[in-house]
């Protein structure tokens, strides 16, 4: 089958490799096995409690994931991993999307981002699409790296390489944005305050104005729920506005409280279709509620 072509190799001390798997098995299978485990000495004492390989925990070195070649290759080619508990999130495609949304608003990511996918062909056109237009300083181009990503996330493994990506680029740039008070945003709230180009977007897309009185509530209502769910004191705020043609069509907001508990929420005026969705999770649960329907999957 397309996609089953994995090994979980142990690797010990004097070089030999252990197969777990007699057969491949797909990226994401793997991830749901080795996510279970907090560290590989968790994840290699329990493959050795079923499997006979007549060595100890301490005899293996290292763990790695290996492709399996294809007709036109003969060497395994090692993959990135494997992953353990703290990164359960991978299998979370939803949230993984949904945190990339707010990273594409950084240039600099972005730009990065997509030197990864340089020396694909296919690509060139939309990546030098997206270069022109932040070299133009054109907000424009969160449309066009919108796109390209959902090229990406359409595989379970595209979507594990943003996740990695993203995971590393925080790490090594510890981003910190300024606080935005977003009582001095500017959002419009009547026809008159529209001028004609904005007007013209909001009729070929088929978008309603939003009611400023109803945009207040809806996000003030938020931040009373989380702060009641938390019980803590926010110790920081991060609050930033989400452009379109220099067009605030809503905003992403951080809530860093003492507790060391991380809130993020996000609003846009001009989705598709109406909805409201909250995502809870920890390192051993995530719950997906959607408060219009009242249901959580």
């Amino acid at each position: 089958m397309r996609g089953e072509q994995y090994f979980l190799i142990l690797i010990g001390k004097d070089g030999t490799k252990y197969k777990v798997y007699n057969k491949p098995i797909s990226l994401k299978t793997m991830d749901e096995h080795t996510t279970k485990y907090k560290n590989k000495n968790e994840l290699v004492s329990q493959i050795l409690s079923v499997k006979k390989f007549n060595i100890d925990v301490s005899d293996i070195t290292n763990v790695q994931i290996y492709m399996q070649p294809n007709s036109k290759k003969e060497e395994y080619k090692i993959e990135k991993g494997p992953l353990y508990k703290k990164d359960a999130s991978v299998l979370n495609k939803d949230a993984i999307a949904a945190k990339f949304e707010t990273m594409i608003l950084d240039k600099n990511f972005v730009l990065e981002f997509i030197k990864k996918y340089s020396t694909v062909k296919n690509f060139a056109s939309i990546l030098n699409g997206i270069k022109a237009l932040i070299k133009n300083n054109s907000d424009e181009y969160i449309d066009l790296i919108s796109s390209f990503a959902e090229k990406i996330f359409s595989t379970y493994k595209g979507s594990r390489n943003i996740y990695l990506f993203m995971k590393k680029y925080e790490n090594r740039k510890k981003i910190s944005h300024e606080y935005i008070d977003v009582s001095q945003i500017p959002f419009n709230s009547s026809l008159d305050e529209i001028n004609e180009d904005r007007l013209k977007y909001l009729i070929d897309h088929e978008r309603e104005l939003l009611d400023i009185e109803d945009f207040n509530h809806e996000w003030m209502d938020e931040i009373s729920l989380i702060t009641g769910i938390t019980g803590g004191q926010v110790h920081k705020s991060i609050i930033r506005p989400v452009l379109l043609k220099n067009w605030i069509t809503g905003f992403s907001a951080t809530l860093l409280f003492e507790s060391s508990t991380v809130v993020s929420f996000h609003f846009s005026g001009i989705a598709s279709q109406k909805f409201h969705q909250r995502i809870f999770s920890d390192h051993h649960s995530l719950l997906d509620f959607d408060a219009l329907a009242q249901q959580v999957h």
